[in-house]
C-alpha cells in the first residue's frame, strides 16, 4: 500500500505482518460505520485476491481471546499489536 493509497486514519487504524509464506495479513479496528475491507478495496487493496492481503478485521468495542484472558479493545491497535 503506498502512500498515494493511504487509508484514512480516521476510518481505522492497521498494520501488517509478514507470514511465514512470504505474504502477508492486514489487522485493522473499524473507527466509524464504513467498512474497513471496503475501504480496503477503495484504496486499492482487493483483499484476499491477487496476492493482496487478507484482513482481520476488529470492531472497537470486541474484546479478544487471548490464553484464556480478555481484555477490551479500549486501548484498540496497542492492545492488538501486544496480543499479536
Amino acid at each position: 500500500m503506498g502512500a498515494e493509497k493511504r487509508i484514512p486514519e480516521e476510518v481505522f487504524e492497521g498494520f501488517k505482518r509478514t507470514t511465514s509464506s512470504g505474504g502477508y495479513v492486514v489487522v485493522a479496528i473499524s473507527h466509524g460505520k464504513e467498512s474497513a475491507s471496503g475501504v480496503f478495496l477503495d484504496n486499492g487493496c482487493p483483499l484476499g485476491r491477487d496476492g493482496y492481503p487478507h484482513a482481520l478485521v476488529v470492531p472497537m468495542k470486541l474484546s479478544i481471546y487471548k490464553k484464556k484472558s480478555m481484555f477490551p479493545m479500549k486501548n484498540g491497535m496497542s492492545n492488538l499489536k501486544k496480543w499479536w
